[in-house]
Order: C-alpha cells, then sequence, then structure tokens
C-alpha cells in the first residue's frame, strides 16, 4: 500500500490503473475482476482519505491540477461503485454522508473552443449533473432496500429519506440542468456537441431508472416507468447507446425481467399479462437491434422468451400480440454458446426470480428485483 504513496505525493496512475480494471471486469462481465480492482481502491480510500479532501493537504502544495484530477477520479469511481451496486447487489462502500469530495470543474476544457460555436463546450457540467444523479440513485436503493426489510435485526437503524425528498430533489436537479443536457443531439463534426450528447444520454437514462425504482409497487405504475424509459431510449441516437457499453445495457436489460417478472408473477388479470409481455418483447427489441456487436447480450432476450415457452406461461397463460413472436427454433443450442450464456446471467442473478436458471450467488438489486409490499 505504501508504494503508491511516498515523499508526500499520491501516485494516482496507480489509483486509476485500479480504476480502469475495475471498469474493464464490469464491461466483460468478469465480476471478480471488478470486485478485486474496487476492493483495492476503497483499500487506498481508506487508507489515503481520498474520500475527503480537507486531509489532502493545501492547495499550494497540491497544485490545481492535482486536486482537480483527484476530484474527477474519487467522482468517477462513486459512479462505478453505485452503478455495480445497483446490478450486482452489493452494499455502497463510498456514501454521500461520508463523502468530503467538491466536484471537478473542467478546468481542462474551456467554455469555449476556437473553431466551434461554442454552444455545447461546456460539456462538463452536464458530467457534474450525472453525478448527482447518482447521488440521487444511491438514496434511492437505500430507501429501496430499507423498505423490503421485514424486521430490525440490530436495533434502531437509520432510515433514509423517502421517495418524496428523492422526487424532489430530482425535479431541482431536471429543472436546473443546462438546455444542452435536456434533450440528445444527433452526433455531429461538434466534439463538443458530441460529448454533451452523451452526458445527456447519461442524463436522460439516470433519471429514468431512479424513476422506476421510485415509483408506486403496482404492475400499472412499474409499466409506465418502463415504457417512459423506452420512449426516451429510442430517441437517442444509436451511437450513445453503444458508447454507454455495458452499465446501459445491463439496466435496460434489468428493467425487461423487471417488466417480465411482473408479467408472471403479479398480473392480475390477463390483459395486464399481455401489455406487460408486449411491453418486455418491445425492450427486447430495442436491445437487441442496439447492440448488434453483443451477440451475448442480445440473445439473453430470445433465451428469456425459450424459456418462458418451455415453463408454458406464453403459451398456456399469456399470448403475444399478433406480429410480435420469435422464431425459438432459430435460437442456437451450441453448448459453448450456452455456456457463455448462462454465465452472463447466473452471475448476474437474472433468472432466480422467474425460476427460469437457478444462481448460487447473491442476486442484484436491478437484475433481481423484489418490490416492497
Amino acid at each position: 500500500m505504501m508504494k503508491i504513496y511516498q515523499h508526500g505525493s499520491l501516485d494516482l496512475e496507480y489509483v486509476r490503473a485500479c480504476g480502469f480494471l475495475a471498469l474493464l471486469g464490469l464491461q466483460t462481465g468478469d465480476y471478480d475482476t471488478l470486485h478485486k480492482h474496487l476492493a483495492t481502491y476503497h483499500g487506498i480510500c481508506a487508507r489515503l482519505s481520498l474520500h475527503d479532501e480537507s486531509q489532502w493537504g493545501t492547495l499550494s502544495e497540491l497544485g490545481t491540477c492535482e486536486v482537480e484530477l483527484r476530484r474527477r477520479l474519487y467522482w468517477a469511481m462513486y459512479r462505478l461503485e453505485v452503478h455495480s451496486a445497483c446490478v450486482l447487489g452489493h452494499m455502497i462502500r463510498s456514501p454521500e454522508l461520508q463523502t468530503n469530495v467538491g466536484y471537478p470543474i473542467g478546468l481542462h476544457h474551456p467554455a469555449f473552443v476556437s473553431g466551434h460555436d461554442g454552444d455545447f463546450e461546456d460539456w462538463f457540467a452536464g458530467w457534474n449533473t450525472t453525478t448527482d444523479l447518482y447521488l440521487i440513485l444511491e438514496h434511492t436503493i437505500v430507501e429501496f432496500r430499507a423498505r423490503r426489510r421485514r424486521r430490525e435485526i440490530s436495533g434502531p437503524r437509520y432510515y433514509p429519506e423517502g421517495q418524496a425528498t428523492i422526487h424532489q430533489r430530482l425535479a431541482d436537479i431536471e429543472q436546473r440542468a443546462l438546455p444542452q443536457f435536456h434533450e440528445v443531439h444527433e452526433k455531429s463534426t461538434d466534439s463538443g456537441r458530441n460529448r454533451c450528447g452523451f452526458q445527456a444520454t447519461n442524463i436522460l437514462f439516470t433519471i429514468h431508472l431512479i424513476k422506476i425504482f421510485t415509483t408506486e409497487p403496482t404492475p400499472r405504475s412499474i409499466r409506465g416507468a418502463a415504457e417512459a424509459l423506452l420512449d426516451s431510449v429510442k430517441r437517442v441516437p444509436p451511437e450513445y447507446i453503444r458508447a454507454n457499453g455495458r452499465r446501459l445495457l445491463e439496466e435496460l436489460a434489468g428493467t425487461a425481467l423487471m417488466v417480465g417478472t411482473i408479467a408472471t408473477r403479479s398480473s392480475t388479470s390477463r390483459e395486464e399479462a399481455q401489455s406487460s409481455i408486449a411491453l418486455q418483447h418491445a425492450l427486447a427489441s430495442f436491445i437487441e437491434s442496439s447492440t448488434s456487436a453483443n451477440g451475448t447480450a442480445a440473445a439473453w432476450v430470445v433465451r428469456l422468451w425459450r424459456q418462458l415457452s418451455e415453463n408454458g406461461l406464453r403459451s398456456s397463460q399469456v399470448d403475444l400480440p399478433a406480429g410480435e413472436n420469435i422464431d425459438l427454433a432459430a435460437v442456437s443450442h451450441n453448448e459453448a454458446e450456452e455456456n457463455q450464456w448462462r454465465e452472463l446471467l447466473d452471475v448476474n442473478g437474472l433468472m432466480s426470480e422467474t425460476g427460469i436458471f437457478s444462481t448460487h450467488l447473491r442476486p442484484g438489486l436491478i437484475l433481481h428485483p423484489r418490490w416492497p409490499e
């Protein structure tokens, strides 16, 4: 540990390497690698107080650039931590309430660059807005888990802010967001405009993700939130969807699974179940069309329908609307491909809720939802 801290100077390159390796683990679905390097990072945070910039030293000692880089690194890793906690179900080890780190200010990204119109250069404001939303997502996850607890185990607990407060914070952020982040513009030759488009995609999707987890735990409300998400992401240029990588894909897949769970477990009528299945298929189709380069990711939707069919859920309980049929015979039964596919599902705990696949790993929040009753 001390090798990264010599002569009063933190080796940021080593810490950044931990972050890159953790991100690589996430993007490739290697969650052992993700947790290994997240653990190293959190150990460094604890040893060197990266969560509290008042202990870093004075500005004259560090320099403005060093402070900026540390802030960017801390909040980038915070967002990775919250996302993986949302998807994989682990605790959040860098909570906002114990963080004393300012936001980066984009020192090396001026608001106007020669040769550009200047309207879309302040993309770093969008980066910080996305971080604001991840702070809300953190509290949403904690509040969601608190509502799921059936009994107290170790005496009185701290109860997080309620949904009304979360909704108000979300509305405030939406109102404060700069105009270039209110909608996603088409990809262009203006690099600043493209950066803003990427940040706007993050902002848009995270807002909808928070709304899904704070909606009323009824089939109609959850379907409505998922439909709003789908309608919004359909308007996003595909380049931005692909640029977001596995993170956005995992969250979309988790949303589709929630809707499927509603169809098979929570629907009170045939019509309600049909609506949920039609929405799930629409989400699945969007994922498939947006991830043509990732066959494993697109294939999970087809296999979900195949398993539903094998369990008699689609044929005996619900029907797909006309034109929504999937050619189940076209699904490959290649053993190697199937094992790769199962690994993706089992590691995430995707199918344990519906009984399609069993898993020995602890399920996540978004990929294995249990709405509080």
